[in-house]
């Protein structure tokens, strides 16, 4: 790592990151208390579309991980799928 400055972020752009978070660290913001193994507090509705949110990855079009597979080899142009196997 020493001397590698892509490891590293800019002075100004760490500083810019401050100015825009900064201010919502200070707020009092409530902590909202919820069951473990739940998605979270009752008060995540204000924000969530209408009907909720759901699990990605427990939605009922993933459960076929085959078929999933399948439509995303398709998405994916040949050519690709031909450069994988060198």
């Amino acid at each position: 790592m020493e001397g590698d400055g892509t490891l590293f972020a800019r002075e100004d752009y760490v500083e810019e990151s401050w100015r825009i978070v900064d201010p919502i660290l200070n707020k009092d913001m409530p902590v909202y208390e919820y069951e473990a193994n739940t998605w979270g507090p009752r008060e995540v509705e204000r924000v969530t579309p209408d009907g909720g949110w759901h699990n990605p990855i427990t939605a009922p079009q993933n459960f076929d991980l085959g078929q999933r597979t399948e439509q995303l080899a398709r998405a994916v142009p040949q050519n690709l799928h031909a450069d994988a196997h060198k």
